[in-house]
């Protein structure tokens, strides 16, 4: 069975027949069309002539969440509990599976369910609060980290570490402490099918350090994970300061990265939880002194209208692209001047340094046309989205795809779908989890 992180479909909608026509045909097309995100769904998953509950157990081990839809109708279906037990069964089996309840009305959700912070979805509204709760759930979602992410007081690290379940209880107590140490952990995100140095680089560029946990592999000619070696390269030849610690003597460390490292130690045979701790906040406190600030801070830049009316819509849009990139996320209306340089200079070069910039272009709008123009001229990857009737862009952006949005919900979810090929992961919250 594949790791929940790999899994073919992020979610399985769970729903009472009943309630297709009310919702969840809706949620399940914006999801799908909208979000980019694949499903699960009886009415569009299930072959003609198949018996549901022989294919219930392999569908759920091919999602990575289950989303329970919870009204009169589904409390009283046979299906619905069924799914649900099974749900549970195999959260026991695998943590990071996630079960969400979604409240379709007042009713009182089974069992332990009953504890858990439900979504509620008022008289089966699926509005622009709702999808964004749906989202969070979905995601791993930090608040004090969001914050944190938002107010610039951040120190991340790009953390290079095995993910294999027999070398994993090393790398989780190391990356514990650094996590206490106030560092955010940085990786690249673990659905990711493609090991591509040139994500993972621009990536450790937006970091003012690395940690590496080298794990002992004795089949391995470095006696370890030949790819984190490589990492290191990577990072020693960005001149990133970065701690090693190496699981055992045997670990092979090329002599260019142990002169390099910031702190480098090997831990002794057998040591025990405490001594592990102690090492890793030895290295955390090397580390801290070693880390500077990114020489190329990532963003991404919105250009996005400032019409009072949309000002909870561009804050909405904002908290998601700032969730799913891990990047801060640059409007506009909040930039001043810079000593002699002025507001619109500054924009200019917020624009030409973003990762990504995201414009809404609906009815034309001058500043965010110029805005783009302006990325396309700097070369940064631009997407373009558009609330207005389909019509051509502007001449100098005809080559450009624009994705239209009919109103505030759709428009969260296509700036998802578009956004999540610059997904990367913070390990703080799967480190609080385990």
């Amino acid at each position: 069975m594949k790791p929940v992180h790999q899994r073919d479909f992020h979610l399985f909608l769970s729903h009472a027949s009943a309630d297709k026509s009310v919702v969840v045909e809706k949620l399940f097309h914006w999801l799908t069309e909208s979000a980019g995100l694949r499903v699960w769904y009886d009415a569009d998953a299930i072959a003609g002539g198949s018996a549901f509950g022989s294919v219930l157990p392999q569908a759920i081990e091919q999602c990575r969440a289950l989303v329970l839809m919870l009204s009169k109708a589904s409390l009283h279906s046979a299906w619905v509990q069924q799914e649900y037990q099974y749900a549970l069964v195999h959260q026991s089996q695998y943590p990071d599976f996630r079960i969400i309840p979604v409240l379709l009305e007042e009713v009182q959700p089974p069992g332990f369910m009953a504890n858990v912070n439900n979504l509620k979805f008022p008289n089966a509204d699926f509005d622009l609060d709702a999808a964004d709760r749906l989202l969070k759930a979905l995601s791993n979602f930090n608040p004090s980290l969001q914050a944190k992410l938002k107010y610039g007081r951040v120190r991340d690290i790009y953390v290079s570490r095995t993910w294999r379940d027999s070398e994993s209880a090393l790398a989780d107590a190391v990356s514990l402490v650094f996590a206490d140490a106030d560092f955010r952990l940085i990786g690249d995100s673990r659905d990711q099918n493609i090991e591509s140095k040139t994500r993972i680089t621009t990536i450790m560029q937006s970091c003012g350090g690395l940690l590496a946990i080298l794990p002992h592999r004795a089949e391995e000619a470095s006696k370890t994970s030949p790819y984190i070696i490589d990492e290191l390269h990577w990072a020693a030849d960005m001149g990133i300061p970065y701690a090693v610690i190496c699981e055992a003597d045997g670990v092979l460390l090329p002599d260019k990265l142990q002169a390099g490292a910031a702190f480098k130690a090997i831990l002794p045979s057998g040591a025990s939880p405490d001594e592990v701790t102690a090492l890793a906040r030895k290295a955390a406190y090397a580390l801290s002194d070693a880390w500077r600030e990114p020489t190329h801070k990532q963003y991404v830049f919105f250009a996005t209208d400032f019409h009072s009316e949309h000002k909870k819509r561009n804050a909405t849009v904002r908290g998601l692209i700032e969730r799913v990139t891990a990047m801060p996320c640059v409007i506009g209306d909040e930039i001043e001047r810079t000593g002699s340089t002025s507001v619109q200079q500054v924009i200019v070069n917020l624009i030409k340094g973003a990762q990504l910039v995201v414009a809404d272009i609906t009815d034309d709008n001058l500043n965010t046309i110029y805005e783009a123009g302006i990325a396309r001229g700097a070369g940064v990857q631009t997407v373009l989205i558009s609330g207005s009737a389909r019509q051509p862009p502007p001449f100098m952006l005809t080559d450009q795809q624009v994705f239209y949005y009919g109103d505030d919900v759709e428009m969260l979810g296509r700036v998802n779908k578009l956004i999540y090929p610059y997904r990367r992961r913070v390990l703080n919250h799967y480190l609080s989890q385990k």
